[in-house]
Formats: C-alpha cells, sequence, structure tokens
C-alpha cells in the first residue's frame, strides 16, 4: 500500500510539474526567482568570507549583491501583482 501511493504520489507531482511548466510566463518567472536567489545567497557567501578573511570590499560587494537579489525579487512581486490584477 505504501508503495502505492508513493506512485500516486510522484506521478501526481510529474503532472503538476507538466502543467506548470508548459505556461511559458511560468518558466520565465521561475527562471528569474532562481536568479534573484543565486543572487541572494551568493552575497551571503561573499559577506561571510568578508567576516573570515577581514575583507571590507568582500562584504560591502557581498551586501550590494544580495541587495540586488532582494530587490528584485520584490520588484517581480509587484511586476506579478500588477499583471494579476489586469487580468482580474
Amino acid at each position: 500500500m505504501q508503495k502505492f501511493l508513493l506512485g500516486v504520489s510522484l506521478t501526481a507531482n510529474a503532472i503538476l510539474g507538466y502543467l506548470l511548466l508548459k505556461d511559458e510566463d511560468t518558466v520565465e518567472e521561475l527562471r528569474e526567482r532562481l536568479e534573484h536567489a543565486s543572487d541572494e545567497v551568493v552575497g551571503k557567501v561573499k559577506q561571510v568570507k568578508g567576516d573570515l578573511t577581514g575583507d571590507t570590499s568582500d562584504k560591502v560587494a557581498g551586501a550590494v549583491q544580495e541587495a540586488k537579489g532582494t530587490v528584485a525579487d520584490k520588484a517581480q512581486d509587484v511586476k506579478e501583482d500588477v499583471k494579476d490584477a489586469v487580468e482580474d
């Protein structure tokens, strides 16, 4: 029974993934979100590197890159809210 439920769950997830990814707008939005998250993570890593090495320029560069990712993500939220409002 457990294997059956796992199979059903995997199938449902595959179908859901297909439905989400067949829409090009959704794929583009996911790609942008990943890019923003990447900027945030790399920025954090640079900040930690700067803390460990005492390099202020790494700390600043990391803070700037993290902020870039955060701002871009918030801007995308606004863009999607406007798009949803126009569609309604």
